[in-house]
């Protein structure tokens, strides 16, 4: 027993985590990608444990409203039960991780993590500080924030003891303390000195109320089809929802109707009225850094991005067959209208003023806040590459020689020039392109 066969150790192996083969997505991806364009949402919702999310709410965000939503569990569920397997401890927090990531490719959230240890149950918030540093996990959180830039903040728990766990109360503690001081400069300010990610100040803070619906403010639906695939939203976030086998979280995707329920805790916007969005500037030319443009440079900066705006509205009405190159063209032209922006922006304020504005966002180039990322991902999307990699060792160690074959298929029918970029400072590749002779690359 556990004795491997010679054939097997010497041929490529099946890794576990590759349950799909290689693809591009197809329409629904590229039809989800193109969604995000065009506007600056972004919602961050904070937990203790893999499975506390409110999956359906970040379904409805992401595919329903298009917005950037992402999930902040304070840890792994180190310290939870495992229904499926004997891994525990650190191996069961690897576990619940891969179930958070394959919900999240569901749902299209981001996911994030502090540094906090899952060491178990916990009785009330008193205990859990014994545990864990109340400040690192505060500046973990904040962290987050600052980098992440979400207008809204969403808390699953309330940080009182009706949340039951003592975690659980950390966690709602932590969500409703961060969204207090992430604007203030005094708080942590070697995030900005050390990390480049200046003081930000969310707009508005909610609560689920999934635990306590008298509380309900704000209702979304959550029985809409998610045209794309067929399936409502509440469909897809049962789905998600079931990928936490380890707790048995097993969910029946009924059709709906249902129903997300939210509750508005804080709103600095004074005009938040009974929207979500209410009184939050989702324009991408509302945007602090084309507010600190002078009259002259924000007009042209403003005109390149309506022209970007209008263009990707157009191609989101172009997915299908023989549109498809009409739409490639479109995101073309939409990249040259971004980037026309971003000059128009960096020729306009000096560096200083935008590490201050944006951090380390600025330093990269992306001076639009990812926009030209998520342009960056639908314009992949649109033009039918597929791209595999493949290793024939499942573990290596340090120093250990590892044998990788990148695949690259352009599916489509015309040309498309496509850039490698390795992320290992010392790599020998060999490169066979269609039947030519195999040539070596440094």
């Amino acid at each position: 027993p556990g004795a491997v066969p010679e054939r097997r150790r010497r041929g490529p192996l099946v890794l576990a985590a590759q349950l799909e083969p290689p693809s591009t997505g197809g329409y629904a991806a590229l039809d989800r990608a193109l969604r995000l364009l065009g506007h600056q949402k972004r919602v961050l919702m904070i937990a203790a444990h893999p499975d506390d999310e409110d999956t359906e709410l970040l379904t409805v965000l992401v595919r329903g409203m298009g917005a950037e939503a992402g999930y902040l569990s304070l840890n792994r569920g180190e310290g939870g039960q495992n229904l499926i397997g004997n891994e525990l401890g650190e191996g069961l927090g690897l576990l619940r991780t891969e179930e958070l990531l394959a919900a999240r490719r569901l749902d299209g959230a981001q996911q994030f993590f502090t540094r906090a240890y899952d060491f178990g149950f916990s009785k009330n918030l008193a205990d859990t500080w014994m545990h864990w540093p109340q400040d690192s996990v505060l500046k973990d959180v904040v962290r987050t924030v600052r980098r992440f830039r979400p207008q809204i903040v969403v808390s699953i728990f309330s940080g009182t003891p009706r949340d039951g766990h003592g975690q659980h109360q950390a966690a709602g503690w932590a969500a409703h303390e961060a969204f207090r001081v992430a604007g203030d400069s005094a708080v942590f300010p070697e995030l900005f000195t050390e990390e480049g990610l200046p003081p930000y100040t969310p707009l508005k803070l909610y609560r689920t109320t999934r635990f306590d619906t008298a509380g309900t403010t704000l209702t979304l639906d959550g029985g809409s089809l998610d045209p794309a695939v067929g399936q409502s939203f509440h469909q897809i976030a049962m789905r998600g929802r079931s990928l936490h086998r380890s707790q048995d979280m097993g969910q029946l995707q009924g059709m709906g109707p249902s129903r997300v329920r939210l509750r508005l805790v804080e709103d600095r916007t004074g005009q938040g009225g009974a929207e979500l969005w209410g009184g939050v500037d989702t324009t991408v030319a509302g945007l602090p850094l084309v507010a600190a443009l002078g009259p002259d440079n924000r007009k042209q900066v403003t005109a390149f991005l309506a022209r970007y705006v209008a263009r990707v509205d157009s191609a989101r009405a172009l997915i299908a067959g023989p549109l498809r190159t009409e739409l490639r063209a479109l995101l073309d032209r939409a990249e040259r209208d971004l980037s026309g922006a971003e000059r128009g922006i960096g020729d306009a304020l000096p560096g200083r003023m935008l590490l201050r504005i944006q951090g380390d966002r600025a330093r990269d180039g992306d001076l639009l806040q990812g926009e030209a990322q998520r342009l960056g991902r639908a314009r992949v999307g649109s033009l039918d590459l597929v791209v595999d990699g493949v290793s024939e060792d499942a573990r290596v160690a340090p120093g250990q020689e590892v044998r990788v074959t990148a695949s690259l298929w352009n599916a489509s029918d015309r040309p498309v020039e496509a850039s490698l970029c390795l992320g290992v400072p010392a790599i020998t590749w060999r490169m066979a392109a269609d039947s030519v002779a195999t040539v070596a690359l440094p």
